[in-house]
């Protein structure tokens, strides 16, 4: 299999996962990691009730990613233009998804619970009833 060598962006859950399992030297390593704004500040909330070796360094983290991207609201705003279901994301999905536009960047990593509401919600535009239950249940707005 031919091995990805663009950039690979990656949401706080990434980040998160990686350094808590230690895969995070050996992902940045491999390949060139970039992130936004938005998941760098997600990365340290929470600090203080994270065990020690789960606690990222800030400094530690913006020197391995090779680069984090600044996303405008006009940026944010088009993105939920094109998708109206952007809103159901939280803002480090958000800001993910409306950087990453194919022509950006190809090797995106999205938020799997975010894509399963996204695409989950998507089949039950058919059905407003489905949708409100559906939106319910995932305490979302159907509006």
């Amino acid at each position: 299999m031919a091995r990805h060598r663009g950039p690979v962006l990656v949401d706080t859950n990434v980040i998160l996962e990686c350094w808590r399992i230690g895969a995070w030297k050996a992902l940045t390593n491999g390949y060139t990691v970039e992130t936004v704004e938005d998941c760098v500040i997600e990365t340290q909330t929470g600090y203080q009730r994270r065990r020690a070796e789960q606690q990222i360094d800030r400094a530690a983290l913006l020197a391995s990613l090779s680069a984090v991207h600044k996303v405008s609201d006009s940026e944010r705003a088009a993105a939920a233009v094109r998708n109206v279901l952007f809103s159901y994301l939280d803002v480090g999905a958000i800001a993910v998804g409306a950087h990453a536009r194919p022509q950006r960047c190809l090797g995106a990593v999205r938020p799997r619970h975010g894509e399963h509401a996204v695409r989950r919600a998507r089949r039950l535009s058919r059905s407003p009833r489905a949708a409100r239950k559906f939106a319910a249940r995932c305490r979302l707005s159907a509006d």
